[in-house]
């Protein structure tokens, strides 16, 4: 009876890997991402969205799941936690989950209930009217060049008055001050630099009648983490290694956040006072080539678990090649957490019968 089970097992694994490599490894369509740490303002209930990075359709449907009824309230050390135990849980109890289009990522979120900080009164935009020595009023700049670029300015970087410096060449100012009303202008970014250049068309009826390209000077102020002391290049970072902060930095700068950077490998060592860039850690290898990894494959509402040995090394949340442990069979899954590997089909699996 035991090798009747073990072999309808067998064969339920083999049937899984055909699915698996016909169907090219179709994965999950929506990935929870558990933070290893969230910092919170105010109290309220916990929910999906406060400790996870939602991907895809699927997962960002579910951010207002509330994980904690009660208020949210520090615990020692003015920390509390979300472990991935306790998603699954509340998911599991929701009818519009399909895991079969799901994929859970992470172990534990540390959560942080912050003060929120008093509102500051927003500094005006530096768009000075060089001929005046003035900021120049919201009526001046929606009749000329200068306005329409500040905006097109705003709207690339997705930051508001208070958040946005930009200046403008002095050798530009005929452009700029050309005026819009009854014309038809367009604007179109023609680089990535700290100067940033704007190809300026405008156009009267059927007539260009001006064009040119303005450089500005843009620098958003943005959240940033400093590098409290020293890293050293492969090691990993904790939330004592960097500080809080906000700076006025170039487009361009992509600063790392809390949530991405803590549990990370520094590429590179890193001096004191740097601000931590996305470019200045790699996630961790949860997998090297060679490893056995248990696979979980879902079909449907069929789960079937085996072990297969990894091709390549691969981090957490990466989709790496697998070779069955006991077939020369290839498929891919996704890592989710060390040694732990999902595949999700939308075929239904089938099991010879005899």
């Amino acid at each position: 009876m035991k090798t009747h089970h073990r072999n309808s097992m067998n064969r339920a694994v083999a049937a899984f890997i055909a699915v698996i490599a016909a169907a090219g490894a179709v994965l999950a369509q929506g990935t929870i991402e558990l933070r290893p740490v969230a910092r919170l303002a105010g109290a309220g209930p916990v929910t999906l969205g406060d400790v996870a990075e939602l991907r895809g359709p699927e997962a960002e449907a579910l951010a207002g799941v509330v994980l904690d009824e009660e208020p949210l309230s520090a615990g020692p050390g003015g920390w509390r936690s979300v472990d991935i135990a306790r998603v699954r849980e509340v998911l599991g109890k929701r009818k519009e989950v399909n895991w079969s289009r799901l994929t859970l990522v992470g172990r534990v979120c540390a959560i942080r209930r912050e003060e929120p900080r008093p509102a500051t009164p927003p500094e005006l935009p530096e768009s000075a009217d060089p001929a005046e020595g003035r900021p120049m009023s919201e009526a001046d700049m929606a009749r000329c060049v200068r306005g329409m670029v500040w905006a097109r300015i705003a709207e690339i970087t997705g930051a508001g008055p208070e958040r946005l410096r930009v200046s403008f060449d002095e050798q530009d100012r005929a452009l700029l001050d050309q005026p819009v009303i009854g014309r038809r202008i367009e604007l179109q970014p023609a680089g990535t630099s700290d100067r940033l250049p704007m190809q300026v068309t405008i156009f009267e009826g059927e007539r260009i009648v001006a064009s040119g390209t303005v450089r500005v000077d843009v620098k958003v102020k943005r959240p940033v983490l400093v590098v409290r002391r020293g890293l050293t290049r492969g090691q990993a970072i904790t939330a004592d290694d960097f500080t809080a902060d906000e700076q006025w930095l170039a487009p361009r700068v992509r600063p790392a956040t809390a949530a991405r950077a803590v549990g990370a490998i520094a590429r590179s060592a890193l001096r004191a006072g740097e601000v931590l860039d996305e470019s200045d850690f790699e996630a961790p290898l949860v997998v090297k080539k060679g490893e056995l990894v248990t696979v979980h494959c879902l079909s449907g509402m069929v789960k079937v678990e085996m072990v297969a040995r990894a091709m390549q090394a691969g981090r957490d949340g990466e989709v790496v090649a697998f070779q069955a442990a006991d077939s020369k069979r290839t498929f891919q899954a996704r890592m989710s957490g060390r040694g732990r590997a999902v595949v999700v089909t939308d075929g239904e699996a089938t099991e010879e019968r005899s």
